[in-house]
């Protein structure tokens, strides 16, 4: 049997849902129309806690570009039995009982083979989805 957890304002989850705005607990969910996530026992709730200072307005479009970054993310390849051979050859290479310096040539010598395979580039792999080099 699964249970359904719910978020709180505050953080954390519970297994019923609490209104973002008032904390009292929630029999009809009704949720945030943009961003899907804040729960609130009535529309003067939602309103309430749109409007004030430190309320739901200023984290609904955070939580937004969240999941979107979430699910691009999730449709991201995940690695290629090559790739995977290559790590696993690094790690055993790298953990058996080496120098140092042995293992930093090992690691070089891996990360050109891995390179030469793959058709990423390390802004790819660092900086997902089009994000600016810092």
């Amino acid at each position: 049997m699964s249970v359904s957890l719910y978020p709180r304002r505050w953080g954390g989850y519970s297994e019923r849902p609490h209104c973002w705005y008032c904390d009292d607990p929630v029999s009809v969910i009704r949720n945030c129309a943009n961003c899907m996530t804040a729960i609130y026992c009535d529309k003067q709730c939602q309103r309430d806690d749109w409007h004030r200072k430190d309320g739901h307005k200023l984290k609904c479009k955070k939580i937004v570009e969240r999941k979107k970054i979430d699910e691009e993310l999730s449709k991201k390849p995940s690695l290629s039995s090559d790739d995977q051979l290559l790590i696993d050859k690094l790690f055993s290479e790298t953990i058996s009982r080496r120098t140092p310096e042995q293992n930093k040539e090992s690691i070089k010598r891996i990360m050109r083979e891995w390179e030469s395979l793959n058709p990423f580039t390390e802004d790819d792999l660092l900086y997902p989805l089009g994000i600016p080099r810092p």
